[in-house]
């Protein structure tokens, strides 16, 4: 069982971000939801130890391939995972980053945050 990592959710569809929270808690982490780019850049410089991200690609206010690049250069190592529901070159991501397609299994995606956590 993951011990508390905090995981920020950048994800602007309510049902499916209320979902992967409830899901990331019952798998132990703590869970923090944010809906756009500017929010999710409030919520990560406050609280500091926030340990990955699952990052919707298609935000409203900003795209989320470019917010991840922002929080990485924030914080060098940030394990993230993008998520759409359209195809992706995911030979472009970093050793740190992963690429689930929507509609994803949440097993599977706490699977992919695992082994990047470790």
């Amino acid at each position: 069982m993951p011990q508390h990592d905090k995981i920020l959710i950048i994800e602007d569809d309510f049902l499916i971000g209320a979902c992967l929270e409830e899901f990331l808690i019952s798998s132990g982490y703590e869970a923090l939801i944010t809906t756009s780019c500017q929010e999710a850049q409030t919520v990560f410089r406050q609280e500091g130890d926030i340990a990955a991200a699952i990052i919707d690609l298609t935000l409203p206010d900003g795209d989320g391939f470019a917010l991840g690049r922002v929080l990485s250069q924030e914080k060098p190592g940030l394990a993230i995972i993008y998520t759409t529901g359209n195809m992706m070159d995911a030979s472009t991501l970093s050793p740190r980053e992963k690429f689930a397609a929507k509609p994803y299994v949440y097993e599977d995606l706490v699977a992919q945050l695992e082994s990047l956590l470790k």
